[in-house]
């Protein structure tokens, strides 16, 4: 993302820099929180990538924090990336 042009989004009194290309969005949040869950600031951020990208947050795809989160983008016209399961070993003990 470090390309894309980044986007100002405000979304109620919440703040955020929003840098995307045709499948992916990144939300930074820049304003000042007090105790923000991140519950609330999730459902925020994919607000404010699908203002800055045009497109729709793919469901299941948004993960971050109380001030980063990304997510898979759903663009009108786009071939969507496709999204391949990750297994993961863990050892037992």
């Amino acid at each position: 993302m470090r390309n894309a042009p980044a986007a100002r989004v405000a979304v109620g009194d919440t703040e955020f820099i929003v840098r995307h290309n045709s499948y992916r969005a990144e939300a930074v949040r820049t304003s000042a929180a007090a105790h923000p869950t991140v519950a609330a600031m999730l459902l925020r951020a994919r607000a404010a990538m699908e203002t800055a990208s045009g497109c729709t947050v793919r469901p299941g795809t948004l993960y971050g924090d109380a001030v980063l989160s990304e997510a898979f983008l759903d663009c009108p016209g786009q071939q969507p990336a496709r999204l391949q399961p990750r297994w993961i070993y863990s050892p037992p003990g």
